[in-house]
């Protein structure tokens, strides 16, 4: 498969330093920004090799290349109809959503525990009580399960969420000199690397072809300011594409630029 080449091609990074290959896990959590209380938790039926990508997200290795990893548990708990997950759901086939009954086309979710093969991607949703003005979602998360260890885990980007085509891309691909480098004096209102990467670095769910209510399947946690709307995401971020623009060094910038590169590889990926 072709390497998504508008993506890809106009930067390039330094490598981050390989992480070990021997790390296991017998859960593996994610920290909600807005707080502990929605957490995201996969709870496995026994420790299996596991890493993370480049942008922090998590994957497991079955023990066997034609294997699978066990899931027993996902919290917080799929109930009500809210809190919901789903393995590699596709925009392509008949719509349907797993997550949240209040966004539309709902179907039940897989059944628990769960066995995951090579190439699955398993979405976590935390549902909101009541839904905000702009979403009825708080905080989602992707757990990848591979067919192997890949030789550099931490300058790999994690594959696209949705669907079963799950290419792995170097971000030794990244060009990151060849980004411009204006002086931040420039803009007064710029903001900094760590609000950038803020903005940037949770999964956004980009899922749902309708126009209204695809916005409401956006993760708060997950967008600036906690507003999930197309307008605003696409103010905000313009901002973390002008911060990039600057003249911050290479190594505060790069973590930005992977993780908005993430968001571009999950979108490519779903259409």
């Amino acid at each position: 498969m072709a390497v998504p080449s508008l993506i890809l091609s106009y930067f390039q990074g330094a490598a981050a330093a390989t992480s070990s290959n021997t790390r296991t896990c017998s859960s593996i959590t994610y920290a909600a920004p807005s707080g502990p209380r929605n957490n995201i938790t996969y709870i496995l039926d026994k420790a299996y090799l596991c890493g993370q990508f480049a942008n922090g997200d998590w994957f497991l290795v079955p023990d066997q290349a034609d294997g699978a990893v066990v899931i027993n548990a996902i919290l917080p708990d799929y109930s009500g109809q809210t809190n919901g997950w789903d393995a590699n759901p596709d925009i392509r086939d008949h719509y349907y959503q797993s997550w949240d009954q209040r966004l539309g086309h709902f179907r039940e979710p897989p059944t628990l525990p769960y066995s995951a093969v090579a190439g699955t991607s398993i979405i976590k949703v935390v549902s909101m009580a009541n839904c905000a003005a702009t979403t009825c979602e708080q905080f989602a998360a992707v757990l990848t399960v591979l067919g192997a260890m890949p030789a550099s885990p931490q300058t790999t980007f994690r594959p696209p969420a949705h669907g079963a085509i799950k290419p792995l891309f170097s971000t030794d691909l990244l060009r990151l000199a060849a980004l411009p480098s204006y002086p931040s004096t420039c803009c007064p209102s710029r903001i900094n690397s760590a609000i950038a990467l803020a903005r940037s670095k949770g999964f956004r769910n980009n899922y749902s072809p309708d126009t209204v209510w695809g916005y409401y399947m956006v993760p708060a946690d997950n967008v600036a300011h906690h507003r999930a709307w197309g307008g605003d995401m696409w103010l905000w971020d313009l901002e973390v594409l002008g911060y990039l623009m600057l003249d911050d060094p290479p190594a505060a910038k790069l973590p930005v630029l992977v993780a908005y590169v993430q968001q571009g590889i999950d979108i490519w990926g779903g259409l």
